[in-house]
């Protein structure tokens, strides 16, 4: 009961310089969470689990070391804030470009094309 009681009460979740290699499972069950801040892990992948994060609006996956982010990114339809600089990822996949609330990507020190970045059409991008 109280495990079920805390996932519904948690809405923001601070994790940085925690050396995770991964998500945590038990964050993939944090369902009104709005914001997580991984920031300056060691994270190399991110499950398809992330769609279940559906009222997340901001999320920072900054200096990890991932090369990919997983297609179910698209279904985060409340998802504004995107920080994910200083990563080895060389291209998004076309559902995040296609969310309508994301409103500010951060994707600096990335090798994200140029091309690519010019698919966000206005949004705050910062590369």
């Amino acid at each position: 009961m109280l495990n079920s009681l805390i996932c519904c009460l948690v809405i923001g979740l601070f994790l940085r310089l925690n050396n995770f290699k991964d998500i945590p499972e038990c964050i993939y069950e944090l369902l009104s969470i709005k914001v997580l801040d991984l920031h300056k892990n060691k994270i190399s992948s991110v499950s398809n689990d992330i769609k279940k994060l559906q009222n997340l609006k901001e999320i920072d996956l900054s200096y990890n070391f991932l090369k990919i982010l997983p297609k179910s990114f698209g279904e985060l339809q409340k998802l504004a804030v995107l920080n994910i600089y200083q990563n080895n990822l060389k291209n998004l996949p076309k559902e995040v470009l296609e969310l309508k609330n994301l409103l500010t990507i951060n994707l600096r020190n990335n090798p994200i094309t140029k091309q690519q970045i010019k698919e966000f059409n206005n949004r705050n991008i910062f590369f």
